[in-house]
């Protein structure tokens, strides 16, 4: 489930919050993955890779996605899914999926 209280509490900055977000979003693939990594979305966003870093770890801990310091990221299906594949599929491959963070 997605922990909605633990979004808001975290991101003291949301505009910074929302170009990570929005740039993951919107390069993610037909299976919720992306392949990024924070000093890309750093020199693309202009923000610093801390940042980045820190709006990623929100996002893995709320559970709306995993993430891999190789830049592999994978959204979880019950947050972001498209239709694409079957959804047992998805939600499989994300718990498969281990994260770094």
């Amino acid at each position: 489930m997605i922990k909605v209280e633990k979004i808001r509490r975290n991101f003291d900055n949301l505009d910074t919050g929302l170009k990570v977000f929005l740039t993951l979003v919107l390069g993610a693939d037909e299976n919720g993955a992306v392949r990024t990594n924070q000093s890309e979305l750093s020199k693309y966003l202009s923000i610093s890779r801390q940042t980045v870093g820190k709006h990623i770890k929100t996002f893995v801990d709320c559970n709306m996605l995993k993430y891999k310091y190789s830049g592999d990221t994978l959204f979880n299906p019950e947050f972001y899914f498209n239709g694409a594949t079957d959804l047992n599929s998805a939600v499989k491959k994300y718990k498969e999926f281990e994260s770094d963070m």
